[in-house]
């Protein structure tokens, strides 16, 4: 009885090189197309972040110009707050600022650096200017801002577009 149970035990066959080969190669297959889509998925998420964080500095230059918030302006002309956006000598050194604008000259209260491989359309500096006492917003040259993510050779893999109206609304 010992013996047969043995010899059932050594005689069970194991896989064959084969099947080890094409079970190893499905699964290098599928960790492939895992990690090419885990990259994607993470350069789409650094495009929304950037276009997030231009949007978050708008709408708090919006909502400081509203509730008339001048702490920066030490007793000048309280005028609005302005978001200016500028190309850097490369995709790199893309920021934006944020400004309080107090007696006609603006005051630098913050300012952002886009992510790696995020970069503004186009060679124009875009200013958006929130009025305080008109409400209104002013911006040169256009009130559309068109942000770009670009791969290693400066090609546009990807773009969002902000835009905001006469009356401050960011969209």
């Amino acid at each position: 009885m010992i013996n047969n149970a043995a010899r059932k035990f050594f005689s069970a066959r194991g896989f064959t090189l084969i099947e080890l080969v094409v079970a190893l190669s499905i699964m290098a297959i599928l960790g492939t197309i895992g990690i090419a889509s885990f990259a994607n998925y993470s350069k789409a998420q650094t495009l929304q972040q950037a276009v997030s964080d231009v949007t978050t500095a708008l709408n708090t230059a919006k909502a400081r110009t509203a509730a008339q918030v001048n702490d920066a302006c030490s007793g000048k002309a309280f005028n609005g707050y302005n978001v200016t956006l500028k190309k850097g000598v490369s995709p790199a050194l893309d920021y934006y600022n944020l400004y309080a604008v107090c007696g006609g000259s603006p005051t630098l209260i913050s300012t952002t650096n886009f992510p790696k491989g995020i970069m503004l359309d186009g060679n124009n500096t875009i200013s958006i200017s929130f009025l305080a006492l008109s409400g209104g917003v002013v911006a040169t040259p256009t009130n559309i801002i068109k942000i770009d993510q670009v791969n290693i050779n400066k090609v546009t893999t990807a773009s969002k577009t902000i835009t905001v109206d006469s009356l401050g609304n960011i969209q």
